[in-house]
């Protein structure tokens, strides 16, 4: 019997071989070619990055949009296409997806995933990645893979991406109405022109409308399906998507947890006081630069029924004591940790994000800009809102980045008026020279200093001497720096207790 097992594995060993080479034949090359234009780009892309260090701030702005990704997205293209239904042709497509600008090519490289990979056991992976992107074709797709997979939690996950993405779309659309121009600025900065006129002919009503019907399905049909990367239900998702989606008039889901003590700090018990919710953390820059406001409002309306409370995603539960020992929160701060439970429920995915609560606990407004958050905390409480003056509300603020605003030296002193409490100031991007030095030196308080990709040489840096306050000055030391490293050495001396630090790149 053995032998006769041995004499037919023998005869097999032709057949294994051929099939071997075919196997050979169908991946090896796709994947060769694939791996041979991931190094093309590759080299492109260091390239560019050296051109971008010999230009000055300016142009490396207005080169953003020269990137090679999009001069290599017609090339990915084809080769998804030639290949056809093999590893190196899904490798392509999956690059796209992850990389290419909102537009033709893009949408092609759904379009084809759609027909050839459905049910590739990369998928999910694929779907998740979407609700970040922004193309014309993202909706209709995720559509279909809900439809179409063949397993139910797949298609869960592809209706949930669906809604996500809806959801982005309503939040962009909203702020573009609310302020067209400066949406327009932030706009041309990040992405293509002919994606900005797509954006700009989304309309609420439609989204609302498409974004319901998602909804409805995840609630029918996968109300009880859990979604594999969580403990939860995507009917508890999709809730939480509803919530995020137009919270104001609803009551917030729950917001309880300990402080950096381990007190607990509940929203519950503030009912019958105006509060003010900040989804924070100490890496995030714009949140910071919101404190000073909040430490004014909490002094304004400190015998009044008001009160601030900061969700901190801090890794750490010690930055957020040290958040509080500084004298930068004021109030009480529960710590969340990253994608912590708070987080979660309220579908926190940008931070800072804001929340005004009224005494009935419930939302009255979200994400509002300083002077329209003075005015509504004012309006609940029953005050008089008086517009504060520009200048009392810079002087509340300790830390201020204008990076990459093409700002000349000339205009520094209409940006730094009223700024009497800055600890940290960016300047890097800016094409300023040394002449912009002298407008800082009324920043007696000043702790850190951002030079880097600027044109200030090694005499302005000696004019930073009357700044003895300053501990940290960051600056550029790559190609066409301005500064040197005896510029540098000489600074230390000035400002004995500074450290210099600085990049090549």
């Amino acid at each position: 019997m053995s032998r006769l097992i041995g004499i037919v594995l023998l005869s097999l060993v032709p057949a294994l071989a051929r099939c071997q080479d075919t196997i050979a034949l169908t991946f090896e090359p796709s994947l060769q070619e694939y791996d041979l234009l991931m190094k093309e780009l590759g080299i492109a892309g260091s390239e560019h990055q050296r051109k971008l260090l010999r230009l000055s701030p300016e142009e490396r702005l207005a080169a953003r949009h020269r990137s090679p990704y999009r001069t290599f997205e017609p090339r990915f293209l084809i080769l998804a296409k030639e290949q056809g239904n093999i590893q190196g042709g899904f490798l392509a497509l999956k690059w796209l997806v992850d990389h290419a600008d909102p537009g033709p090519s893009f949408d092609q490289a759904l379009e084809i995933l759609g027909e050839r990979y459905i049910d590739h056991a990369e998928m999910p992976q694929i779907c998740r990645m979407l609700p970040n992107r922004l193309s014309p074709g993202i909706e209709d797709f995720l559509v279909k893979v809900g439809e179409t997979h063949r397993q139910p939690g797949v298609r869960g996950l592809a209706y949930y991406c669906a809604a996500e993405y809806l959801s982005r779309l309503y939040s962009i659309t909203t702020q573009r109405l609310f302020d067209e121009k400066a949406w327009l600025a932030n706009a041309e900065q990040r992405f293509s022109q002919d994606a900005i006129v797509w954006f700009q002919k989304l309309e609420l009503a439609p989204l609302r409308d498409r974004f319901d019907t998602i909804c409805r399905v995840l609630h029918s049909r996968y109300q009880n399906t859990l979604e594999a990367t969580s403990s939860r239900t995507f009917g508890e998702l999709a809730a939480g998507l509803e919530f995020a989606f137009e919270p104001v008039g609803k009551q917030p889901p729950p917001c309880s947890g300990n402080d950096s003590r381990g007190k607990v700090v509940d929203l519950d018990a503030l009912r019958g006081r105006v509060v003010v919710v900040m989804f924070s953390a100490n890496w995030c820059g714009p949140c910071k630069v919101r404190y000073g406001q909040l430490r004014e409002l909490k002094r304004e309306h400190a015998d009044r029924a008001f009160e601030v409370v900061t969700v901190m995603a801090d890794k750490e539960r010690s930055t957020v004591q040290s958040a509080i020992e500084s004298g930068d929160i004021t109030w009480p701060a529960i710590w969340d940790g990253q994608d912590g439970p708070i987080a979660t429920a309220w579908q926190t995915k940008i931070y800072p994000t804001i929340y005004v609560i009224d005494s009935n606990g419930v939302i009255a407004a979200r994400d509002l800009t300083e002077d329209a958050l003075d005015q509504k905390v004012s309006e609940l409480l029953g005050v008089d809102w008086k517009q504060k003056s520009l200048l009392e509300k810079r002087s509340r603020i300790r830390e201020l980045s204008l990076r990459n605003q093409k700002l000349q030296s000339e205009d520094l002193p209409e940006f730094l008026q009223g700024y009497t409490e800055l600890r940290s100031l960016d300047l890097s991007d800016n094409p300023i020279g040394d002449d912009a030095i002298t407008h800082l030196l009324h920043l007696t308080h000043l702790v850190e200093l951002n030079l880097q990709h600027t044109d200030v040489s090694d005499h302005g840096l000696e004019m930073l001497q009357p700044l003895q306050s300053l501990k940290l000055v960051k600056l550029y030391a790559g190609p066409g720096s301005k500064t040197t490293s005896n510029g540098r050495r000489n600074l230390k001396k000035l400002l004995p207790g500074v450290t210099v630090s600085f990049v090549t790149h």
